[in-house]
C-alpha cells in the first residue's frame, strides 16, 4: 500500500506540472535521477505556493517507499517490510496521499 500511495503520488505531481506547462526534467541536473527532479519540483513548488504540507506529505511517502521496497532502515531490527507496515499501520500513506491531491487537483 505504502509503494502504491508513492507511485499514486508521482502521478499527481507529473500531471500537476503537465498542466502547468512545466517539465520536471528541467529541475534536474543532466546526470539527475528522475526522482532528484522530481523532489527539486516539489520543494520548488512547495515554497512558492506556501504547501509545506505539499513537500512533508511527499518525503514521508518517499522514504516509506524506500523503507517498502528496499527494507532501508530495517536491516537490524530482523523483519520485513510487510511485518514492519502491519505493525505500524499504512494508513499515514493514504493521509499523504490525500494531502497531495487536494493541494494538486485544482
Amino acid at each position: 500500500a505504502v509503494v502504491m500511495c508513492f507511485y499514486a503520488a508521482l502521478h499527481w505531481i507529473n500531471d500537476y506540472a503537465s498542466r502547468q506547462g512545466e517539465k520536471i526534467d528541467n529541475f534536474g541536473a543532466s546526470d539527475s535521477s528522475q526522482h532528484s527532479a522530481r523532489w527539486k519540483y516539489v520543494k520548488k513548488l512547495a515554497r512558492a505556493k506556501n504547501w509545506g504540507d505539499l513537500q512533508d506529505a511527499y518525503e514521508t511517502l518517499f522514504r516509506a517507499s524506500i523503507t517498502a521496497r528496499y527494507l532501508k532502515d530495517l536491516e537490524g531490527l530482523d523483519c520485513s517490510a510487510r511485518e514492519h507496515y502491519a505493525k505500524y499501520g499504512v494508513d499515514f500513506a493514504f493521509d499523504c496521499l490525500k494531502t497531495i491531491k487536494n493541494r494538486l487537483e485544482s
